[in-house]
């Protein structure tokens, strides 16, 4: 029996319809017949939404311009499933940050003037629990940033996922930027700046920490967008990294796809993925001060998250560990049944993991060192 794909749990249904056109367009439209539902149904949303995002572009574009980010972001990098959305989760507790909330980041167009009866539509549209592990969701939890760059540009590395069939055309373009035209670059700086102002004065000017695997392999834009940025940067075991990441990536395309595909297929091309980013994080790690880095592994922070968030409060010079204490200890208190996902290597997948990955395990294992 033919399984009816989910048309309500993708990001372009908070998307402006000029980001979903761009992307639509850069992929030639190549949509298969099955997952036509899926795009229709985020275009009825697009276009229903439409007067919200005509509204809050004349009434608040105008304020956000305006915005001064006086504190250079927080950016929580590394690659997905090494901890960084618990590491989120966990820094969204200090009541002096902010971060950019589920809301913020799958309706970005609308993320001020839809604070009320939307809002509370969009939390219906949300899972109970992420698709690839238990952590819950909610429209205020924290989220990675890139949602809202693609909603409102079509700049981003989820349309990998939307397009699996040009997943390494996606890869270099919209995640590393290694093929993106300079124009391409510049709109996406200018969008993210954007997402960085509106969460700012949604935040009451409030110093932000944001999270976005993605950016592992972009720190030299940041940099040139925040030269005071902060970096928090996370690790894991190789051989956990690569299976969690390929069943991750799988369920959330089942979710995000406009393309049938197989999982040899996805397997084939993810296992290059992680030393490609790796790689674009260590060429550009020597333009970070020593005092606005930390280094983390998933191991430590899992094992005694409160020492982790002393060294990042310590190592950046950051204020107010001691007020957001006892709300960095009821969060871990709440996640102590959390039990991760345990993992058996084929031989195989590990011979591929030692070779093909050694420059980066190096890497990785020369900071275990220090």
């Amino acid at each position: 029996m033919l399984k009816i794909p989910d048309v309500t749990k993708h990001p372009f249904i908070g998307s402006s319809l000029s980001a979903i056109v761009r992307t639509l367009n850069e992929s030639k439209w190549s949509i298969d017949i099955p997952y036509i539902p899926r795009l229709l149904y985020a275009l009825a949303i697009s276009c229903l939404t439409l007067p919200l995002r005509i509204n809050e572009r004349i009434k608040y574009g105008p304020i956000i311009k305006e915005v001064t980010v006086e504190n250079d972001p927080i950016f929580i990098i590394g690659p997905w499933r090494t901890g960084t959305t618990f590491l989120h989760k966990l820094l969204s507790c200090d009541p002096d940050r902010a971060i950019v909330t589920n809301f913020q980041a799958f309706v970005s167009p609308v993320s001020i003037s839809g604070q009320g009866i939307y809002k509370s539509l969009i939390s219906l549209h949300l899972p109970k629990n992420r698709p690839m592990d238990a952590i819950t969701l909610s429209a205020d939890d924290p989220q990675e940033d890139e949602f809202a760059i693609g909603s409102l540009c079509g700049i981003s590395s989820y349309n990998t996922l939307y397009f699996p069939r040009l997943i390494d055309y996606n890869f270099h373009r919209y995640l590393t930027f290694e093929t993106a035209a300079t124009s391409e670059i510049d709109l996406w700086k200018k969008t993210y700046h954007h997402v960085i102002a509106k969460a700012t004065y949604l935040a009451d000017g409030r110093q932000l920490i944001l999270k976005n695997p993605a950016n592992t392999a972009r720190v030299a834009l940041l940099l040139d967008m925040y030269p005071k940025a902060k970096f928090i940067y996370l690790w894991r075991d190789p051989y956990e990294i690569y299976l969690s990441f390929l069943r991750t990536f799988i369920r959330l395309a089942e979710i995000f796809t406009f393309q049938g595909f197989s999982d040899e297929y996805i397997a084939n091309n993810v296992k290059s993925f992680y030393p490609r980013i790796i790689r674009r994080f260590i060429d550009a790690a020597p333009r970070i001060p020593s005092d606005n880095i930390v280094f983390l592994s998933y191991e430590s922070l899992i094992k005694n998250p409160k020492s982790a968030l002393y060294k990042i409060y310590d190592n950046l010079n950051l204020e107010g560990f001691s007020t957001a204490g006892p709300y960095f200890d009821k969060h871990i208190e709440s996640q102590r049944n959390f039990k991760p996902a345990k993992y058996s290597i084929d031989p195989k997948i590990k011979h591929m993991i030692d070779t093909e990955w050694a420059e980066v395990n190096q890497y990785h294992q020369s900071l275990t060192e220090e």
